[in-house]
């Protein structure tokens, strides 16, 4: 055993007896004794990372420097749409980025920084951790730049979640109608498209739907972000609305508690075909940083903060291969 994992061994087998002596509850998970011991096994996590700025200059997620000669950043593709990102890179500097590709199974971009600063690339472990082995995850933040976590679940495959048109259905309409609007969410692509309580939908992309079984199913085929048309009737009227699907989690985060404590988590939270899941207490906007072994290289990037208690990060293995296809692409 390395001595950075004796350590931890020692200091949590001691726990139970001297936790409340040593540290207070409030530094158990990520206080300056813990965090102290995993600096002395790793090098500084501003190398290789850097700040992702959108609209207004505003951090919006981490980004793994892929590429030092080419000056390419991995990061998670659905929280930089931004037209005109920028980044800080570790040594303060602000440089502007192009983006070269997407991967959207993966919610991967890759992108490119513009300026001359000097930028290292990231240490890649051989290895993915294993269930119960402690991890470190970037944040973002000047004063506690990683926070401590623990591997929860072992490498696999997150099941997508189609789009959702941001309403609650009520009853079947008579005779195959249609299917009545019961509450429209105000953050969904429905209440943007105009659709109002009362309406009754009866028909998805020119497909007649008699049931809320049917509707469900023709729009959780579609994907986060597609516009389709609904066609709805309103009194003698039948208008067809388009709507732009949005995220289950964020449209319908009031009904779940777990969810509504959890404060802000990501936007894309399934349908990648690899990760690992592991328990840190990390900020949605240090998605795409890193996730450190106890050697202090990165084993994988983050890519979603599904809840309080869940992160899933996508294996270093995994991230390289789609990095280098999405560098190189092939010319058609």
């Amino acid at each position: 055993m390395n001595r950075p994992a004796a350590l931890f061994a020692f200091l949590f087998a001691c726990a139970s007896a001297v936790a409340d002596d040593i540290l207070p509850p409030q530094e158990r998970i990520s206080g300056k004794e813990i965090s102290g011991l995993f600096d002395k096994a790793r090098p500084d996590w501003r190398k290789g990372v850097v700040e992702i700025l959108g609209a207004g200059g505003s951090s919006v997620a981490l980004g793994l420097v892929v590429d030092s000669d080419r000056r390419l950043v991995a990061t998670k593709a659905s929280e930089v749409k931004a037209d005109k990102l920028r980044a800080r890179v570790p040594g303060g500097g602000m440089e502007s980025l192009t983006r070269m590709g997407e991967d959207r199974r993966h919610d991967i971009a890759l992108l490119r920084l513009s300026g001359s600063n000097r930028v290292d690339a990231v240490t890649w472990s051989p290895e993915t951790p294993d269930m119960g082995v402690w991890v470190a995850s970037a944040t973002g933040e000047a004063v506690r730049g990683v926070r401590l976590g623990v591997v929860s679940a072992a490498r696999r495959e997150i099941e997508r979640n189609g789009g959702v048109l941001g309403v609650i259905l009520g009853r079947d309409m008579p005779k195959g109608a249609g299917v009545l609007v019961s509450e429209v969410m105000k953050d969904g692509g429905a209440a943007a498209a105009g659709i109002k309580p009362g309406d009754i939908i009866s028909a998805i992309e020119g497909t007649p739907v008699a049931t809320g079984v049917e509707l469900r199913k023709l729009v959780s085929d579609k994907d986060v972000g597609d516009v389709i048309d609904v066609m709805i009737t309103r009194g003698d009227d039948g208008l067809v609305k388009k709507v732009t699907l949005g995220h289950r989690g964020i449209i319908f985060a009031m009904f779940n508690r777990n969810q509504a404590m959890s404060g802000e988590t990501s936007k894309v939270k399934a349908g990648f075909p690899d990760v690992f899941q592991h328990a840190t207490l990390v900020p949605a906007k240090a998605m795409g940083g890193p996730v450190f072994d106890l050697e202090g290289r990165v084993a994988g990037m983050n890519i979603a903060r599904v809840n309080r208690s869940e992160n899933f990060a996508i294996p270093a293995e995994t991230v390289r291969k789609v990095v280098e296809v999405l560098a190189n692409p092939r010319a058609d």
